[in-house]
This record gives C-alpha cells, sequence and structure tokens, in this order.
C-alpha cells in the first residue's frame, strides 16, 4: 500500500516554481494586481514583463 502511494507521487505532475510564480503574475496582471505582479516579474527575471508593468503603471499614475 505505502509502495502504491510512491508511485502515485511520482505520477502526479510537478510544474516548476518558475511557471507558477509567472502564471500568479500574469494573474495579478489581468486583476490589475500590477505592483504585485512586477515584483514576481522582477524576481523571475522576466525583462519584457516588467516593462510592460513599469508602462502599465505609469499609465495608470497619469491617470490619477
Amino acid at each position: 500500500n505505502h509502495l502504491a502511494q510512491k508511485n502515485y507521487f511520482h505520477s502526479t505532475p510537478v510544474y516548476p516554481t518558475w511557471k507558477l510564480k509567472s502564471d500568479i503574475a500574469n494573474i495579478y496582471v489581468k486583476l490589475g494586481l500590477v505592483n504585485n505582479a512586477l515584483d514576481l516579474y522582477l524576481h523571475l527575471k522576466k525583462w519584457s514583463d516588467v516593462i510592460s508593468c513599469y508602462q502599465i503603471l505609469k499609465k495608470l499614475s497619469l491617470v490619477s
């Protein structure tokens, strides 16, 4: 029984942490939580997304 549990563990897909963080950052942007997304993108060094966040934040600051 214990051996069967080990086999199930190894058969489940494990996503890389960076992929999960990237997906979460994308969701943050869609929800308007751009600063939160920016923090994750900076940590992940996803520079094109960092630039996009800065552009969005600049546009938001012009509106206020």
